[in-house]
């Protein structure tokens, strides 16, 4: 009886689909911070040991790396006059003029959100750096010198037309081309951070896994190390891959980025219940389908914040493509054109400026009543 009990009984196989979510399970929280590590592992860990490398030998411009020295090329930095006054003008900057901007950000915003009268006329003041471009781009070099502490005038003339349309034909260069570059860039690496982040940011906040808080940890802790570090590995690197002069250059070291990781990760932990994914996973959805679904909506009026942000540093960026393009230009490289080799047009310099910042000023008229639509939304359902 006993035997035929115990031959009645099946054993229960685990089935193929509940293996594959178990995996799913403990795999693919590494899978979605992977991209941020890979590409800092690449452009930002290598640069950093290439440089501290270097640092300990000897170095030749033909030769290259000589021998092992220690820590001597340091201790010949810190005996340098030049290098304790650097890092004196760096603090004394930080000190006077960061600390004070934030409070006085925080003063005037304080201030807007109170009932005042005219509070868009005060807002529109953000604007006045645009406009006083515009009224030099309507004069001409004259007319700028003699103006001591004022605006050479108060109205723009026919002269700024003159002036964009000598920016658009110039034969310098293809103005065309570079809004085209700078639009393909700034939109490229806008969509990447907000994706990149956003995934990694839900499996921070949502997913538990193990070494969650270290990896985070390491992720905030690139945050401190200044992208200028890395500027000379990174161009030997440029070369190497012959992205010299390449829109790919400027695209993939910048695919996702630490702030947007840590922007994404604090929003996802308040405004995405638990539940939401508890209730995905026992429907049969995978985690990517749950990341889809409901942690990408539920992350959109950050996500909107974040491609705003990322749109506007991508399209001002100045120091790296500088470094790296030749014959392609963005649009900030636009304005260096324009100044003669031995004499130049203020006029034309400045009437390129506001060409150079107008599409943002564009962007945020189009996207901004909606950002903060979206973000006020956010913040009522969390």
């Amino acid at each position: 009886m006993a035997l035929t009990s115990a031959s009645s009984r099946r054993v229960r196989r685990v089935g193929w689909g509940q293996r594959l979510s178990r995996w799913d399970i403990r795999l693919s929280p590494y899978l979605y911070i992977s991209p941020f590590f890979i590409l800092f592992a690449v452009f930002g860990a290598f640069p950093l040991v290439f440089n501290i490398v270097v640092a300990l030998h000897d170095w030749h411009r033909r030769a290259g790396m000589g021998e092992f020295v220690g820590l001597d090329n340091f201790a010949w930095v810190l005996q340098q006059p030049l290098f304790w006054r650097s890092l004196e003008n760096t603090i004394s900057i930080f000190l006077l003029g960061g600390i004070p901007q934030l409070i006085l950000a925080l003063l005037i915003a304080s201030v807007l959100d109170q009932n005042l009268r005219a509070r868009t006329f005060w807002r529109m003041l953000s604007i006045f750096p645009l406009y006083a471009a515009a009224m030099y781009g309507s004069s001409t070099t004259t007319e700028i010198a003699r103006a001591v502490g004022t605006l050479p005038r108060w109205l723009p003339t026919l002269h700024l037309f003159e002036n964009f349309w000598q920016v658009f034909t110039t034969e310098q260069f293809d103005f065309w081309l570079a809004f085209a570059n700078s639009l393909l860039v700034a939109a490229a690496v806008s969509a990447s951070v907000v994706f990149f982040s956003t995934l990694a940011g839900f499996s921070f906040a949502k997913l538990r896994f193990r070494g969650s808080q270290v990896l985070y940890v390491a992720v905030l802790a690139t945050l401190i190390i200044p992208a200028q570090v890395g500027t000379v590995p990174l161009f030997v690197m440029m070369t190497d891959f012959g992205w010299i002069d390449s829109l790919l250059a400027l695209v993939v070291p910048g695919l996702v980025g630490a702030f947007g990781v840590f922007w994404m990760t604090q929003y996802l932990k308040e405004a995405l219940p638990y539940e939401l994914i508890e209730a995905a996973r026992v429907d049969g959805a995978s985690l990517f389908r749950t990341f889809w679904s409901i942690g990408l909506p539920a992350a959109r009026p950050a996500a909107a914040t974040l491609a705003l942000f990322t749109f506007i540093g991508s399209w001002n960026s100045f120091f790296w493509p500088s470094v790296v393009m030749r014959s392609q230009l963005t649009m900030p490289l636009v304005v260096p054109q324009l100044r003669g080799a031995f004499t130049s047009d203020t006029g034309l310099v400045m009437a390129g400026v506001f060409l150079v910042a107008a599409p943002l000023l564009l962007v945020l008229a189009i996207a901004g009543r909606q950002l903060v639509a979206g973000v006020m939304a956010g913040a009522v359902k969390g």
